[in-house]
């Protein structure tokens, strides 16, 4: 009985494995060839002459498009306008679920070097009985409303992109855009809105900055903007980064001062109706210096490069701290952490540590007080003042002598 049972099992096992071989062969002996034609055609009518497709290979259920090799590209997308340059890109796309979903699903995704400046798209029309007919003979209506309502990418690579968005763009399709389920490197990315009208849409990402040990960043976030009105929320977080692969943004040093340090941030942000409050709380760890001496107008988070220096010393290598930002869209308040402010106040005594250096000798004891946190500004700030005094004294002594001995000669 348990012969007959496995056999009868191992048969349909055959039987459904032979069925799914036959409807693939089928599918893409007749059903690709046609796909393959309409991503074809449809880059024929909508694209530049000057694009050209490198490659279309549609294999059931995917599809590779490979293009490269132009200067300047356009598409017309609806009312949109889009203009690509000196970009190449390899797509990898689901077809059987963005066909059952109505999803643009990319199972890869590459781009380099692409510049997209984005303008004048305007929303579809509302669908109002006087408008909610096709054209005879059973046309379609207006093409935005075809666009995909979701995308998503398994995997996506990004390098030196940028995207510009332009003249009253206005992004309304059914449901909001959607990027999801993206995985992938980020490196060089820029975008700018110029004139940006209304739009919403959704953003969830995780990738890393060219390779895992960089750092991997989380993020999700929905945004809309309607007239004045702009609603936002976002989480994000920045887990295991490498902070010297940042250092063009905060370094301002004639030598690489900060040798090794992992950095993670997590943030929260949100916006409603232009009232913005967000909160970040940011560890700095695994910090190791270069054994440099930073020179006076060396900078690191544009603080003097020694009180940083100085500061994580005195941590041992390790510094929690957070801030928030809240207040009107227009003009947010920045609210730093104690730990921020005593930072600062520290760069400020460094700041005045410096100066006292240039006056004599006795009034420069100031400084070395200073530098070790001792400085008792408004009690020792009356010696400087006296010393400013007696050397403006002296100078206007030293112009009526000078004026007397002229005047004797004339």
């Amino acid at each position: 009985m348990a012969k007959r049972i496995l056999n009868a099992l191992i048969l349909c096992f055959i039987s459904v494995s032979l069925f799914v071989f036959i409807a693939l062969v089928l599918l893409n002996n007749f059903l690709a060839p046609a796909i393959e034609k309409k991503i074809r055609q449809f880059a024929a009518e909508n694209f530049d002459k000057r694009v050209q497709l490198a490659q279309v290979s549609v294999k059931l259920p995917e599809a590779i498009v490979h293009i490269e090799g132009f200067e300047l590209a356009a598409c017309s997308l609806g009312k949109s306008y889009v203009s690509i340059a000196a970009g190449e890109t390899v797509l990898h796309l689901s077809l059987i679920s963005t066909i059952l979903q109505k999803k643009l699903i990319f199972d890869e995704a590459y781009l380099k070097d692409w510049v997209f400046i984005i303008e004048k798209i305007t929303p579809s029309p509302s669908k109002t009985p006087a408008s909610a007919g096709t054209s005879q003979g059973g046309g379609t209506p207006d093409s935005t409303k075809n666009l995909f309502s979701s995308i998503h990418a398994r995997l996506i690579k990004v390098e030196n992109l940028k995207c510009i968005f332009k003249d009253s763009v206005n992004i309304q399709p059914p449901a909001p855009i959607e990027l999801s389920g993206i995985n992938g490197v980020v490196n060089n990315f820029s975008a700018s809105l110029e004139k940006v009208g209304d739009f919403k849409g959704r953003v969830n990402f995780k990738g890393h900055f060219d390779s895992d040990n960089k750092g991997v960043l989380k993020a999700a976030a929905s945004v809309s903007r309607e007239g004045e009105r702009v609603d936002f929320t976002v989480k994000s977080e920045l887990l295991d980064a490498d902070l010297t692969y940042f250092s063009r943004y905060y370094a301002n040093t004639s030598f690489t001062i900060i040798k090794e340090a992992r950095i993670d941030i997590a943030s929260d942000a949100k916006c409603s109706n232009n009232e913005l409050m967000t909160s970040h709380e940011a560890h700095i760890y695994n910090i190791k210096l270069n054994d440099v001496t930073p020179r006076p107008d060396d900078t690191l988070f544009t603080l003097p490069a020694v009180t940083v220096i100085n500061f994580f010393k005195d941590y041992g290598g390790e510094v929690k701290f957070g801030f928030n930002i809240n207040g009107p869209l227009n003009d947010p308040k920045f609210e730093p952490s104690p730990l921020i402010q005593k930072v600062l106040s520290k760069a400020l005594g460094d700041r005045i540590a410096a100066k006292l250096k240039e006056l004599p000798r006795d009034v420069a004891k100031m400084s070395e007080k200073a530098i070790k946190g001792d400085l008792d500004i408004g009690k020792e700030s009356q010696i400087w003042f006296k010393e400013i005094e007696k050397r403006f004294g002296d100078f206007r002594k030293e112009l009526k002598e000078k004026y007397d001995a002229d005047k004797k000669a004339d």
